[in-house]
C-alpha cells in the first residue's frame, strides 16, 4: 500500500508532507518560489477549502517536496495523468465530450448541496479551460520549434548544394 493512501484528500495528503518536513506555509511557498503565495499554501492545506493544484502546479509541488510525482498527482485529483505518469498504460481512449458528460453527471449525482455541485462544476471549468490553454500552448510551442528545424534543415541543403555547385565548376 502507498503510504499516501492514508489520507483521502489533498488537503490531507498536503498537510501531511508539510508537517513531517517541519514547513510553515510561507516556508513551502519561499522554496516553492514562482510567486506562489503563503495563503495559497494554507488554502491547499484546509479541507474545508476543497482546493487543490492544477495539473503543472502538483508537479512542480512533487519537485518541491521530493515527493513521487505519481503520488502527488493522484492525490491531487490527476488519476489519470498519475496512471500515465507511472508507466500503467494509457485507459482506454474517451472522446473529450464524453469525460465531460461523465464528470458533469458525476457531480450532479454527488448528492451535495446545489451551491457545492455549482462551484464544483465552476471549479471543473476552469481546470479544463486551464488544461486545454496549456495544451495549446504547448502545440504552438512544438509548431514553432518544428518550423524552426524545417527552416534550418533546408538552409543546410542549399548551403550543401551550393557548395557541391561550387565544387563542380
Amino acid at each position: 500500500m502507498d503510504p499516501a493512501d492514508r489520507y483521502e484528500t489533498w488537503a490531507e495528503y498536503f498537510d501531511a508532507a508539510l508537517t513531517e518536513r517541519g514547513w510553515t506555509p510561507a516556508e513551502y511557498a519561499r522554496r516553492h518560489g514562482g510567486g506562489l503565495s503563503p495563503s495559497i499554501v494554507s488554502r491547499w492545506r484546509n479541507p474545508e477549502a476543497r482546493l487543490a493544484p492544477r495539473s503543472e502546479v502538483a508537479l512542480h509541488v512533487a519537485d518541491t517536496l521530493g515527493a513521487d510525482p505519481s503520488t502527488v498527482l493522484r492525490k491531487a485529483g490527476y488519476s489519470i495523468l498519475a496512471a500515465r505518469l507511472a508507466g500503467a498504460g494509457s485507459p482506454p481512449a474517451a472522446s473529450p465530450h464524453s469525460v465531460i458528460e461523465e464528470t458533469t453527471a458525476m457531480i450532479r449525482e454527488s448528492g451535495l448541496p446545489a451551491p457545492e455541485q455549482k462551484a464544483l462544476r465552476e471549479t471543473y471549468q476552469t481546470e479544463l479551460d486551464g488544461d486545454l490553454t496549456l495544451l495549446q500552448a504547448t502545440i504552438q510551442r512544438k509548431i514553432r520549434n518544428l518550423l524552426r528545424e524545417i527552416e534550418a534543415g533546408e538552409r543546410i541543403l542549399a548551403e550543401n548544394d551550393n557548395d557541391h555547385t561550387h565544387n563542380t565548376a
